[in-house]
């Protein structure tokens, strides 16, 4: 039986081989494929939307955040679902979600520079204008 008990206990993180069940199987499958196919339509909406180059900038890096962490997702996936001890083990996912969050954290500095930036580069067109090309 699960409870939320067993997720602060060290044998729930460190079990040799983890049994998968076939809903947690496809739920993580689904959650993997939706990051992949997230970052195709950031990249998407960057192309169409015609988005300024300081949020294109940060979109595209939260694109290769998506699927990156969605390709670590799937390799981790396989070895859970292959019961390579090593790499099939809980704890993982715990350093997969710790990657995303640092990665995501070094992100959120980004947005908060976009305003910055695009005054810096509207201050910057407005001395070019004066100067000879």
């Amino acid at each position: 039986m699960y409870s939320i008990s067993n997720l602060l206990t060290y044998s729930y993180w460190f079990t040799n081989v983890p049994e998968m069940r076939a809903p947690a199987l496809w739920s993580q499958a689904f959650f993997y494929a939706f990051l992949v196919a997230g970052s195709f339509a950031i990249e998407y909406w960057i192309i169409i939307k015609k988005t300024d180059k300081f949020l294109a900038r940060v979109l595209r890096k939260v694109k290769t955040l998506a699927v990156t962490m969605g390709v670590i997702g799937f390799v981790f996936l396989f070895f859970r679902y292959e019961y390579i001890p090593l790499f099939s083990r809980r704890f993982m996912y715990i350093l997969w979600v710790l990657m995303a969050g640092v990665w995501a954290g070094f992100l959120a500095v980004e947005f908060r520079k976009i305003p910055k930036r695009r005054k810096d580069a509207e201050e910057v067109d407005q001395i070019k204008r004066y100067l000879p090309h």
